[in-house]
């Protein structure tokens, strides 16, 4: 593949990308959004997460592909979303307690 090919791949996919995002933002700018549609879309970044985090979790198999540090990695980050109400905090906690064990084991 050229460079030139490359260049052209990229920018079709981030103007694809870009267009696909605006349409919603211009197509519901001046709309009201019922309250029931707020509170169910509250619900899909959480949602995702948790099927990405399941994903990494089982393999295909369906036994558990993580170790002893990936674990308490993930109960450290969920207790402190628990408790803090704040997604970057939970994932700082998670990835310091996942490196910090996974240094020492």
């Amino acid at each position: 593949m050229s460079d030139l090919t490359a260049f052209l791949v990229i920018l079709a996919v981030g103007v694809g990308t870009y267009v696909s995002r605006s349409v919603f933002i211009l197509a519901l700018a001046n709309r009201h959004i019922p309250p029931a549609l707020v509170r169910a879309l509250s619900y899909v970044a959480p949602s995702i997460l948790s099927a990405l985090v399941v994903t990494q979790i089982v393999g295909s198999d369906g036994h558990f592909t993580i170790g002893i540090a990936e674990t308490a990695g993930l109960l450290a980050g969920a207790v402190t979303v628990w408790r803090s109400r704040n997604f970057l905090l939970s994932a700082g906690v998670g990835m310091a307690v996942l490196w910090v064990l996974s240094a020492l084991l």
